[in-house]
Parts: C-alpha cells; structure tokens; sequence
C-alpha cells in the first residue's frame, strides 16, 4: 500500500497508474488482449508451464539414469537392509478365506 500526500492509499499498480498514466493504458490494453478480454491466461502462462514440464522431465530421466541398478535392471533402494526387505512382500503369501 501507498498514501500520497493528502492521506490517500493506493495499491501498487493504482500507484503505477497515477505515476506512468499512458505506459499503464498500453500495458493495459496488451494484457487484455492476450488474455481475451481478461478471461483465459493460457496465452500468458503455456509456453512457460510446457518449458517447465519439459525441464522437471529432463531432471527425472537424468535421476532415474544416474541411479544404482541391481544386475536385473532394477532400482537398487538405499533403505540400509542387507539382503531382501521382508517388508515389500507384504500380500504376496496372504491367503483369502473362501469360505463362506
């Protein structure tokens, strides 16, 4: 917030629009026409979410192709247990009670 001279507050861009009147009024209108008439951002924010996916994609294949793999081919985990973890096989002996 801003308080001009005579008491009065203003938020940064009804600041921005008191001090550069016709920069505001162009930047204005751009804004309005990439967004259609304020209504959709895709215009505004696409490129940059596509670029982002692609940079967090490049990282996760670059992590997954620098990790520890077991001579199957599988991700060696850092749990600290030697030999098999007992735990990731919980269900695989479980028998259902067909019963009823």
């Amino acid at each position: 917030m801003y308080k001009d001279s005579d008491g009065n507050y203003y938020t940064a861009i009804q600041k921005f629009e008191l001090e550069h009147k016709e920069e505001f009024i162009k930047k204005l209108g751009l804004l309005y026409t990439l967004t259609n008439g304020f209504a959709n951002l895709d215009n505004l924010v696409k490129s940059k979410v596509r670029k982002e996916t692609r940079q967090s994609l490049k990282e996760l294949e670059h992590v997954l192709n620098n990790t520890s793999r077991d001579t199957s081919g599988n991700l060696k985990y850092t749990s600290g247990v030697d030999g098999e973890d007992s735990e990731s096989k919980i269900g695989l002996t479980l028998d259902l009670d067909n019963s009823f």
